[in-house]
């Protein structure tokens, strides 16, 4: 797979999870809301919001793959004469300084836009919470938890993905572009360390998942 086409599809991969997130909770927030509320929306419309948001989110991929790929191809052709093709075809074989300014860009808007609709639905649910009268104590302490539990799952992503992603591109720019010959003596770059993070991610998101649900433990 070519990098311009990997990078590409990993982008439309975590631009689709954040929808799906958003879409539980959507789900978990008109659950809460009763009939007559103006924040009632049928399932129609739900539906049709998801899929209109999801067609910048998923074009996210192609349009990496479009600014992407002439400097992929300036790339490969610069080291054609010293490295195999193997390694030139590889995913990571990409001018890592036009990947960061294009990650931090486009993610990181689309990841704003993103926490600040999960937030205000998440604030909307608990004041819902606290005002709704009609369902018993039981079942409002119910909803709180697993509204809860929603909004540790979704932090997850966030605490080993997005922070350690930001912080490695922040943190290796510069000697990218200014300082490229100090790169040649780390032993662990930051990315390296982002890799693990990221490795993390599954186990962390069951750890909450399980200890943020008293019916699963």
């Amino acid at each position: 797979m070519r990098g311009d086409t990997g990078f590409a599809f990993v982008q439309s991969l975590v631009m689709f999870g954040l929808v799906v997130y958003l879409a539980l909770f959507i789900y978990r927030h008109q659950i809460i809301v009763q009939a007559g509320n103006r924040f009632k929306f049928s399932v129609r419309t739900q539906i049709s919001f998801l899929a209109i948001l999801l067609i910048p989110y998923l074009a996210l991929g192609p349009v990496f793959h479009v600014r992407l790929k002439q400097c992929a191809v300036l790339q490969q052709r610069r080291y054609r004469a010293k490295w195999e093709r193997s390694v030139i075809k590889r995913i990571d074989c990409f001018p890592l300084d036009h990947y960061f300014y294009l990650l931090w860009g486009f993610d990181g808007h689309f990841a704003w836009i993103f926490i600040f609709i999960v937030a205000q639905i998440s604030r909307h649910s608990f004041i819902l919470l606290r005002e709704l009268q009609m369902i018993s104590p039981a079942t409002q302490q119910l909803h709180r938890i697993l509204t809860k539990s929603l909004i540790f799952q979704a932090l997850t992503p966030v605490v080993f993905v997005i922070i350690p992603v930001s912080v490695a591109v922040f943190t290796q720019l510069p000697f990218i572009n200014y300082h490229p010959s100090a790169m040649k003596d780390w032993v662990i770059t930051p990315f390296d360390v982002v890799v693990v993070a990221i490795s993390f991610h599954s186990t962390a998101h069951s750890v909450v998942l399980i200890s943020t649900t008293p019916a699963f433990r």
